[in-house]
């Protein structure tokens, strides 16, 4: 959460969408969705494998919103700013690559918090 909403997110082909519930007004607003959001990876990286999609997770800081997902080439980060409603691409992290085994299992890929 974000000061006084809830926001939930989620990939929806090649898109990440994501809505805004503000506790105070009870009301739903879909915000800004990111096209860019893990499709440089999409054609290698097939988003409907539990060893990308799984690893998805979203973490709030101040007045923004990261979110993390594991693809072939490693940790993408994003950012997506609630006062703006504008998303940015972080650096990826060279960590968590295909090539260094987080696919082979649920047993390596679910570990990643």
């Amino acid at each position: 959460s974000v000061e006084n909403s809830i926001y939930v997110m989620g990939v929806q082909i090649e898109e990440f969408e994501i809505y805004q519930y503000n506790i105070d007004t009870d009301v739903w607003t879909n915000k800004k969705r990111n096209t860019d959001i893990f499709s440089y990876q999409s054609k290698e990286t097939n988003w409907s494998q539990p060893c990308y999609y799984q690893t998805i997770q979203a973490l709030a800081v101040k007045n923004n919103i990261y979110v993390l997902g594991r693809g072939v080439q490693g940790l993408e980060i994003h950012q997506y700013d609630t006062i703006s409603d504008s998303w940015k691409t972080l650096k990826q992290s060279p960590f968590f690559k295909d090539k260094n085994g987080w696919n082979f299992g649920e047993a390596y890929f679910a570990t990643i918090q």
